[in-house]
């Protein structure tokens, strides 16, 4: 399942090109994969023809967490968007 997950997600995600997994822990692999596409209106590098940078960020999890608000911005603020963000026009 790993080895075709950026595949699935170029699939789900047309259009998108950055891409960021975080790497599930060892052993069985969890029940849920969790995705979401984040933009921000600022590119992430030095780009005079950028409008914007994004990324899809995932990871799994063994079960739907109550509090889906607070879960989510935790994840979020693991990622490294330096690291996986791509900037993109409109």
């Amino acid at each position: 399942m790993l080895e075709r997950l950026p595949q699935r997600l170029r699939e789900q995600f047309p259009g998108h090109d950055g891409f960021s997994i975080a790497p599930p822990q060892t052993g069985e692999l969890p029940t849920y994969l969790v995705c979401v596409a984040l933009y921000s209106p600022t590119p992430v590098r030095d780009a005079t023809d950028s409008d914007y940078s994004g990324l899809v960020h995932c990871w799994m999890v063994d079960a739907l967490p109550t509090d889906l608000a607070t879960h989510l911005a935790d994840q979020v603020m693991l990622v490294n968007w330096d690291r996986y963000a791509v900037n993109g026009t409109y």
